[in-house]
Parts: structure tokens; C-alpha cells; sequence
């Protein structure tokens, strides 16, 4: 197997003459014609060249003292926001419930140069995982 380097996507490997994808459906299918959007659930899709095999669902929880630890760096006057390379559906609902701002369907790519945008801004960025 191969195993090459694809900047801001998702997984790719190749054996043989068959390419194995496992990422966003859009990705993971780019070779047909019509993808079809994945439903509000799905998160991964694992395709053979460009065939869906499989779908995965993820679900997404706060701990127990996050809502607690996010209002009390809120209160010290810190900004909070939620930067996810997740889907919107997703990233929304976590931020809803923390009420912070949130930005979804980020590439790697994408969140350092939100990052350098904010240090620009002359603020200090921390970020919790």
C-alpha cells in the first residue's frame, strides 16, 4: 500500500489500482457523478474508488465541567469560541449549548490562519481539546 500526502483532506490510500478513501461523502466519492449530501448524522464515509462502503456516525458530548469551566473564562473577560473542522449541524449544537461563537468545516489549513488572525489581533490564543 501507498501512502500519500494530501494537505487538508482527509485519509487516502491506494493498493494496487484501487483508491480507498475514508472522509466527508463530497470527498470520499469525488469520483462519481452524483455524491448526494450525508444526512445531519453521518460523519465519515469509507469509499472504494469512489463507491460508498460504509458510514460512520459520530456523537458529540460535553464533559460535565465544561459549561462550568467555558462561563468562568467568559466571566474573566477571555473570548471562547469553538473552531471545528466538524459539520456545521455538530459544531453548532456544542456551541449553542456552551453560547460561544463558532466556526465549522475548518481544515487544518484554516484554523492556523484563524489562529495568526487572532494573534494579529494582538490576543493570545490558548486552545483546549
Amino acid at each position: 500500500m501507498k501512502f500519500p500526502s494530501i494537505p487538508d483532506t482527509d485519509l487516502r490510500r491506494r493498493s494496487g489500482a484501487v483508491v480507498y478513501r475514508l472522509g466527508r461523502a463530497e470527498w470520499a466519492q469525488a469520483d462519481l457523478v452524483n455524491v448526494g449530501r450525508m444526512s445531519g448524522g453521518e460523519s465519515v464515509v469509507l469509499s472504494k474508488d469512489g463507491s460508498r462502503l460504509a458510514d460512520f456516525r459520530f456523537e458529540d458530548c460535553l464533559r460535565a465541567d465544561t459549561s462550568t469551566a467555558v462561563a468562568e473564562l467568559k466571566d474573566a473577560g477571555l473570548l471562547v469560541q469553538v473552531v471545528s473542522g466538524d459539520r456545521e449541524t455538530a459544531v453548532g449544537l456544542i456551541a449553542e449549548q456552551l453560547d460561544v461563537p463558532h466556526f465549522a468545516a475548518v481544515l487544518p489549513g484554516g484554523k492556523t490562519t484563524h489562529i495568526a488572525a487572532l494573534e494579529a489581533s494582538g490576543r493570545k490564543v490558548l486552545m483546549v481539546r
